[in-house]
């Protein structure tokens, strides 16, 4: 990632990607709704089942191509186009509840997660509904946050342009503040399941999802802290990273008592509450010295110098406690570290340096303490996520339409005419059968009695021939045979 003029800015936007839950190899071809759902459905109910099937066949494989990581905005296509469908199925399925639903196959839905710590292979399989559409809709919260992770890495490429940068930066905050609110519809939603899991994945744990809320609008208060700082505007970065701190301690409250997850990102909100008030600190002191050079301080500039002098004791005193060994370790943000910690250090000792030898102001570190509470300023609110409005079909078993009426053209009878149909066709096979059987009859009559009548007159054999074995014989011979036994006889 390329670097901006400021270690704090570069901190603040530098952000840990998400991998995004998907179904095993193995699994990714079980789902086949028209096969699952059986009876006899209507045309209608039939082709949404094919439907949901076909996309949401296309969501998996998009998630498991080539073994690349997909392209965020794809995922989010894919999942909006098979959200309608899985919606659909389940509202029509709660619409029919007190419809006897044939199940031909299992239904089991498997996904993999993608938030569990490093080294952990976690799948979970529900049989419900309601799993499968919070597992998509995390799917499209996380590709949100990689697509703003993007538009961040984008916009730093760009900070020579200005204009660019601010556009790909609100981007990015859209982004965040839109999977934030899907991640807080989900978390709702799950409100709904009778029977969770004992053991959840990450992805359908009610308290992961709102600490995940809270950490993506994190995120976005980061990008709106990093503009201001790049555009200089000291006065406000205080309140918001106070705001920052705030929020970062919530997601930390929910994460303690959630399915354990990434712990990378758990330590990036110790990171920040542990060095966000030596951020603070630096901030507070450079507005002071912003102030001083322009000529706009209140304070007369020695006074003014020396409350500078306080907060720069302070951040370089505060930033030295660092963070967790963990973090201190990351590759992505270890160098930031270092890189931040030396601005600091230098602007303490330029700071007491100047004031030493220049403004000579009074320095009362007891003045020098962190904003209170009331004046943080938090300002990302999640975009509020609505469900894609469906409507829902009926699973009601339609009656077969009779040999020769067409299928559809009886779906749209009354009950009574699709009845005397069935009657009409009813009486037609019980004639046809009585006529088949009384043709049998007298089949079987004319046979016993041309049995009988071949029979008798059926010629005296000679003695010791047996009739099956001489009617075998040539009929020459049997003339001859039987001419000769009855001139013997005579």
């Amino acid at each position: 990632m390329n670097r901006t003029s400021d270690p704090a800015a570069d901190l603040l936007l530098s952000f840990v990607e998400f991998d995004i839950p998907r179904t095993p190899k193995s699994k990714d071809k079980t789902i086949k709704y028209e096969e699952i759902i059986g009876g006899n459905l209507k045309e209608e109910v039939v082709q949404m089942l094919k439907t949901g099937t076909q996309q949401r066949r296309l969501l998996v494989q998009g998630l498991t191509y080539a073994g690349t990581t997909p392209n965020p905005q794809n995922v989010i296509a894919a999942v909006n186009s098979y959200l309608p469908s899985v919606w659909r199925i389940q509202k029509s399925l709660e619409t029919s509840k007190d419809t006897l639903i044939k199940l031909q196959k299992p239904l089991a839905f498997t996904w993999k997660s993608g938030l569990v710590p490093y080294g952990e292979d976690r799948s979970l399989t529900e049989s419900v509904f309601i799993y499968e559409v919070a597992i998509i809709l995390v799917v499209r919260a996380l590709s949100h946050y990689n697509a703003a992770r993007e538009e961040i890495y984008r916009a730093v490429q760009a900070i020579d342009n200005k204009e660019s940068m601010n556009a790909m930066f609100k981007a990015g905050v859209t982004e965040l503040r839109t999977g934030a609110g899907v991640l807080d519809y989900v978390a709702k939603y799950l409100q709904n399941w009778k029977k969770p899991p004992k053991m959840p994945i990450p992805e359908v744990d009610r308290r992961c999802l709102v600490g995940l809320q809270n950490y993506f609008l994190c995120q976005a208060q980061r990008i709106l802290i990093a503009r201001t700082i790049l555009d200089k505007k000291y006065g406000i970065v205080p309140k918001l990273l106070l705001g920052l701190s705030v929020r970062f301690d919530t997601c930390l409250n929910y994460f303690r008592h959630a399915t354990p997850m990434l712990q990378e990102v758990v330590e990036e909100c110790m990171l920040m509450t542990t060095n966000v008030p030596a951020l603070i600190f630096k901030y507070l002191a450079a507005d002071i010295r912003n102030k001083i050079d322009s000529g706009t301080t209140a304070d007369d500039m020695e006074i003014a110098f020396g409350k500078a002098v306080g907060f720069a004791t302070r951040a370089n005193a505060a930033f030295l406690t660092g963070p967790s060994p963990g973090v201190a370790k990351s590759k992505r943000l270890g160098r930031i570290l270092v890189d931040e910690r030396a601005v600091i250090t230098e602007m303490y000792n330029e700071t007491v340096d100047m004031n030493a030898t220049i403004y000579f102001g009074p320095v009362d570190m007891d003045e020098a303490i962190l904003p209170s509470r009331s004046e943080a300023k938090f300002l990302p609110q999640p975009i509020e996520y609505e469900a894609p409005p469906v409507e829902p079909l009926s699973f009601v078993q339609v009656p077969r339409a009779p040999p020769g009426v067409d299928q559809k053209v009886f779906e749209q009878m009354p009950v009574d005419i699709q009845n005397e149909l069935w009657e009409q066709h009813r009486a037609e096979l019980a004639a046809s059968k009585d006529k088949m059987e009384e043709s049998d009859q007298k089949g079987k009559k004319k046979k016993k009695k041309n049995k009988k009548k071949n029979k008798k007159n059926q010629p005296e054999l000679p003695p010791g021939y047996d009739r099956s074995t001489f009617e075998e014989l040539p009929k020459e011979l049997q003339k001859e045979i039987l001419d000769d036994y009855m001139k013997n006889r005579k």
